[in-house]
């Protein structure tokens, strides 16, 4: 899945979270219809720039049909608007683990007020904690952060050995002696 291909389903699936969202559960519909059209928004460069949580991608689009099928109808409503509610907590974990990957690869800085607004809420709504045993959490609080900083800090340490490499002199053993490193 490229998350460019799917723009359309995001913002079909985030206009239904927005009717659905009224009541207690309005706070979280409303949170994933904004990651939704955040992740719509800018799917070009979350192609890009998701790596490590590609693996999240198959469910996410698992919850997106889930969605679409769970849809309240007006004689059925109560009852399925659990399955709205299930679909759109399951989006969420997949769509913030999508906004910290590319926040953390971009910079605190480039993050949008959506990505923004959607952490925020991820990280103080009591849903989730740091170390509370679910993959989401470990995957946003250790694993991504780890991961990224690891990639960084073997990036810097390549451009350092290119760096010092560049300031030694040629060596030579001597006419027959070895070649020139």
């Amino acid at each position: 899945m490229s998350f460019a291909t799917s723009k359309a389903h995001m913002e079909e699936a985030a206009a239904q979270l927005l009717r659905d969202a009224t009541g207690e559960a309005g706070g979280l519909l409303s949170r994933c219809a904004a990651g939704l059209r955040g992740l719509a928004a800018q799917a070009e460069l979350y192609d890009e720039q998701i790596v490590t949580a590609r693996e999240f991608v198959p469910h996410f689009e698992e919850e997106l049909l889930r969605l679409r099928e769970d849809a309240p109808s007006a004689r059925h409503a109560m009852s399925e608007l659990s399955g709205v509610w299930d679909a759109a907590f399951a989006l969420l974990e997949d769509i913030v683990v999508f906004m910290r990957e590319k926040v953390l690869r971009t910079g605190f800085a480039e993050a949008t007020e959506t990505e923004r607004s959607v952490m925020r809420y991820f990280e103080t709504c009591g849903h989730w904690k740091a170390g509370d045993g679910t993959l989401v959490s470990e995957t946003y609080y250790v694993t991504l952060p780890a991961t990224i900083l690891h990639e960084m800090l073997a990036r810097l340490k390549g451009m350092e050995a290119e760096r010092f490499a560049e300031e030694l002199p040629p060596v030579s053993l001597g006419p027959g002696q070895g070649r020139d490193f």
